[in-house]
């Protein structure tokens, strides 16, 4: 009898998994778009980083989370094409920012401001990132 259950359990959590996994893939949403230089030419290799904000902070309620609201964030580097896509996020607004780190394009949040992104469940929402050439020099 002993055998059974444990039978039993081990076959049901696969099953379990399956169902959570089906369900939060419908509750999830993905950012994808472009880095590309003024004119248009795809940077192959920029790295974008994604920042969800929380619901009270983005509300202009607070300046840090509550208590129990969670940050989403990341790194995903361009491809071929310079596109990038990034799935399973929960649903929330988003900052993106990117950089190129071998190259002398200036990172979009540090001399700009970021690119938003609004993402609701079961969407995909788009961006162009569009970097400037520049220079930094370092004194001292």
């Amino acid at each position: 009898m002993t055998g059974r259950k444990l039978m039993l359990l081990t076959l049901g959590v696969p099953f379990i998994g399956g169902l959570a996994s089906a369900q939060s893939s419908g509750n999830t949403g993905s950012l994808g778009g472009s880095v590309t230089d003024p004119q248009g030419n795809p940077l192959v290799g920029a790295q974008v980083r994604y920042r969800s904000s929380s619901p009270s902070v983005a509300a202009g309620l607070r300046a840090t989370p509550a208590p129990g609201e969670t940050i989403t964030s990341g790194t995903v580097s361009t491809d071929a094409n310079g596109e990038f896509t990034v799935g399973n996020l929960p649903p929330a607004t988003y900052t993106l920012c990117a950089g190129t780190p071998n190259d002398r394009y200036l990172d979009s949040c540090v001399w700009g401001q970021g690119a938003g992104a609004t993402l609701s469940a079961g969407t995909t929402s788009t961006q162009t990132i569009v970097l400037q050439k520049g220079y930094i020099w370092r004194c001292g």
